[in-house]
């Protein structure tokens, strides 16, 4: 029930351009000590955002050589 609202906050928040990307993971109480996770919807996925906030390291760290 919560986690569809999650998911749809997430996406509306990036739709309306508040955030460039997200990710929605979702685990049990006791998987998650031991690191399970889902992903209930797929463009919401880590990797995707892991990738993102790569690129903005590497977009930040050519201007800071810049300086």
């Amino acid at each position: 029930m919560y986690a569809r609202r999650f998911e749809l906050c997430y996406r509306r928040l990036m739709l309306e351009r508040h955030y460039d990307c997200s990710s929605f993971l979702m685990s049990e109480a006791v998987a998650g000590i031991e690191g399970e996770y889902s992903e209930p919807a797929a463009d919401l996925g880590f990797q995707k955002l892991a990738n993102s906030l790569a690129g903005h390291v590497a977009a930040c760290s050519g201007r800071i050589k810049q300086l």
